[in-house]
């Protein structure tokens, strides 16, 4: 950087297979992605480790503070910003359908954060966004049917879908499979004050209480606690189970819930659009 402007250099060579090689200098922010990917990252210290993805972090949330003020504007305005909504795994599967270049990578953010143990090849890229990764010598490439079972892997695993939600007309680029605990985009909504907002909720989960058995998965499958074992009991079928209940407040509409139900007992049902008055009951 060269007073205040940002300078960069092209370099090209020819290589002992008589192909074209070209390096293009990047800030470090820029390559971390890949180093946490498919880099040597565990070669470095943990307490390291951690300093970077903690400033990571913190970069990530600075650079796209501008757009989440937009969105706080005009929530209903297109937005070029990935991880902008949650979305059901219809949604997802919808997008999967529609693309016709697919290709899953390594998520950066559990790569680098290692939070839990969830899958880590579980990043979904779509036409332009499956090309550029591609065009890196990054991730694999799926055939649709493929990319759909990963897609299906990564809810069965409780990792929520986000994404853009209003593609039609801007092209597709891809969706992450994200989890509270390492996932930036979630983790970022703490630091901009931008809770349902960035990414951003549009559903609320709805229990058939006569359905449900109270079996306990949607409380295991639910990030945010929306379900929950109250410490009371009941019978059901001559068992004696934990009551699971619901905090509709608590609920961020991601579906992870109503995937798990072995009763189908949970729907999800749209919320109003921004700046209606209308109101949804749990």
């Amino acid at each position: 950087e060269v007073q205040g402007q940002k300078v960069g250099y092209i370099f090209d060579h020819v290589d002992a297979t008589d192909k074209p090689v070209r390096y293009i200098p990047a800030r470090f922010y820029d390559r971390l992605d890949e180093l946490a990917m498919y880099g040597d990252w565990d070669a470095i210290p943990a307490d390291v480790r951690t300093e970077i993805t903690d400033w990571w972090l913190r970069e990530y949330a600075e650079k796209i503070a501008p757009v989440v003020k937009n969105i706080k504007t005009d929530p209903d305005a297109y937005q070029k910003i990935k991880q902008k909504d949650f979305l059901l795994l219809e949604e997802a599967l919808a997008q999967v359908e529609a693309a016709q270049l697919h290709a899953v990578v390594n998520c950066d953010c559990r790569s680098s954060t290692q939070a839990c143990s969830r899958m880590v090849e579980a990043c979904i890229r779509l036409d332009d966004g499956a090309r550029y990764t591609l065009e890196r010598g990054l991730g694999r490439r799926l055939t649709r049917n493929e990319c759909k079972q990963v897609v299906l892997d990564t809810d069965r695993d409780g990792l929520m879908h986000i994404g853009t939600r209003n593609w039609q007309g801007h092209g597709l680029f891809g969706f992450c499979n994200c989890c509270t605990c390492c996932c930036f985009p979630l983790r970022s909504s703490s630091i901009l004050d931008s809770d349902r907002v960035y990414p951003r909720v549009h559903y609320m989960a709805r229990r058939d209480d006569i359905a449900c058995t109270h079996c306990g998965l949607c409380a295991k499958r639910c990030p945010y606690g929306a379900f929950y074992h109250d410490g009371g009991a009941v019978r059901i079928d001559g068992k004696t189970r934990r009551v699971v209940a619901f905090d509709p407040a608590k609920c961020y509409g991601c579906g992870i819930c109503m995937t798990g139900c072995p009763k189908g007992g949970i729907t999800m049902v749209p919320l109003p659009a921004a700046g209606s008055t209308g109101a949804i009951r749990p």
